[in-house]
């Protein structure tokens, strides 16, 4: 397979400044003359910018921080590209721009995870599992979504929470 160029840009609208005077600093990725443009979570003064080093001057604690969450976004970027290219899967800017968003991946909630679960048991009643046990399963699930509901006012939890606790 062909070997693609890849380019990933940060630069700041001047012409969207907030009250604050800050402006949001924007991501362009570019593969084969096609780009995507993205707003990242960050802002920065306009005088704190070099766009020849597309990093701020500054040596504050927030200059820093943003400086070191590019270069992970970069890298994260860089990471994104090169499995795509080890899949031999076709790289647009859209495909990398959606996988670095999350956008590609299926959301696995607690609940889904749980009805599915005891679904699978409930067709195993008489050889592995017995009508109460099924029974004792909904009535678990029940009460978690109740108190998922009353107490944390959620209706679902992401299995990426729940594995993050760990």
């Amino acid at each position: 397979m062909k070997r693609q160029t890849f380019n990933v840009l940060f630069f700041i609208r001047k012409t969207k400044l907030k009250k604050s005077g800050e402006t949001p600093i924007m991501l362009r990725i570019t593969i084969e003359g096609q780009l995507t443009e993205l707003q990242l979570k960050r802002d920065v003064m306009p005088t704190q910018w070099n766009q020849a080093k597309e990093r701020c001057t500054g040596k504050d604690a927030t200059s820093m921080e943003i400086n070191r969450y590019l270069e992970s976004v970069k890298l994260r970027l860089l990471d994104i590209h090169r499995e795509m290219e080890d899949a031999g899967k076709f790289i647009n800017p859209m495909e990398v721009k959606r996988r670095f968003l999350g956008l590609n991946e299926k959301h696995m909630m607690f609940f889904e995870v749980f009805q599915e679960h005891n679904d699978k048991c409930r067709e195993l009643i008489g050889k592995d599992y017995a009508k109460v046990t099924i029974s004792r399963f909904d009535t678990c699930l029940r009460y978690f979504k109740e108190m998922a509901l009353k107490k944390y006012h959620l209706k679902d939890i992401p299995m990426k929470e729940i594995i993050a606790v760990r």
